[in-house]
């Protein structure tokens, strides 16, 4: 079911409701994610797959790649459903390298401290980005001796609350050796 909720609420998500809240599909309620880590079901959801095929949004996310200070060297996502567009999405952006975790050690002519792109459509529990990052930090001394910068990105954030989403922020940017950022373009905490 479409979802269009009224004015008054969503004070903090305003901007993103008044720019997408008309995108059909894209706020959802009582919707199955079948791209989370343990599908389950939402109350209401922003389909993020939906907006990246809306030129608009794609456009936000384009420029918000093209802003990542460093650049990087080669991208990994998740293997889910959604995983075609977020390639297309990149191939839009620059010709890099885009992998699995299980790609990784295919990857060749890397600098011995790459910079990392993970790249996923949204944030829901951050177990999806968890994973990726215990995984990327997996030692591949044949690859890289350490890295020199990891962003994350996902376009959309739904974490629980802004509590939630600092300790996902934190379990992704701190404790090791390199620099790494958590970016996003828009942030609804739902429950």
């Amino acid at each position: 079911k479409d979802a269009n909720p009224q004015r008054a609420s969503f004070k903090e998500q305003r901007p993103f409701l008044d720019k997408y809240g008309a995108v059909p599909g894209a706020l959802r309620v009582h919707f199955d994610d079948p791209n989370e880590v343990h599908p389950r079901h939402h109350a209401f959801s922003i389909d993020a797959t939906v907006l990246l095929r809306t030129p608009d949004f794609q456009g936000e996310v384009l420029q918000s790649l093209k802003s990542l200070d460093p650049q990087p060297d080669f991208v990994v996502i998740a293997k889910h459903k959604a995983s075609d567009l977020l390639k297309q999405t990149i191939g839009k952006w620059r010709d890099l390298p885009v992998v699995f975790l299980d790609q990784l050690d295919g990857l060749q002519n890397l600098p011995r401290k790459p910079t990392v792109l993970v790249f996923d459509d949204k944030i829901v529990s951050g177990d999806r980005m968890r994973n990726l990052n215990v995984n990327l930090r997996t030692p591949r001394p044949h690859l890289w001796d350490t890295f020199n910068h990891v962003h994350f990105f996902a376009p959309i954030v739904t974490t629980k609350s802004k509590r939630q989403l600092e300790e996902v922020r934190s379990g992704l940017t701190t404790n090791h050796d390199w620099a790494a950022t958590l970016h996003h373009l828009y942030c609804g905490h739902l429950p």
